[in-house]
């Protein structure tokens, strides 16, 4: 596939799943990485019907890298933390590898400190944390 055919599949994959219920049936329409099919469906515990959305993407080779943004409400057990129904927005970054017209491989890159203080659970000021 070219790399715009491999960016063409990470918009639709992004909008297929977008906002709403995540099935293993329409993730696997997109994706063979066993490790994402289990990431989206732990997510979509945590925060169902999460969004993500795509802000910059640059495709080389076989590989995608995309500058996303997330968004959902904690409705579940994340980290241990109790459902809070905060709704929080975190800027993401991930590469997906694409062989044979689906992701086979992914590296995700997430700040889950920002996330811990966008649900309450560590302060914004970390200086307070310093003695």
């Amino acid at each position: 596939m070219s790399t715009e055919e491999n960016k063409s599949l990470i918009r639709r994959y992004f909008e297929a799943i977008k906002g709403k219920d995540k099935p293993a049936t329409v993730v696997e329409e997109y994706t063979t990485d066993r490790d994402l099919l289990g990431f989206i469906a732990w997510g979509e515990t945590v925060f169902p019907h999460f969004e993500m959305l795509i802000d910059d993407m640059i495709a080389e080779g076989d590989q995608v890298a995309v500058r996303a943004t997330f968004k959902g409400t904690h409705k579940g057990d994340f980290l241990g933390i109790a459902p809070t129904g905060i709704h929080i927005t975190q800027p993401f970054n991930i590469v997906y590898r694409i062989a044979d017209g689906k992701i086979v491989e992914h590296w995700i890159a997430i700040n889950r400190l920002e996330i811990l203080q966008q649900l309450g659970v560590i302060p914004e000021d970390l200086s307070e944390l310093v003695t």
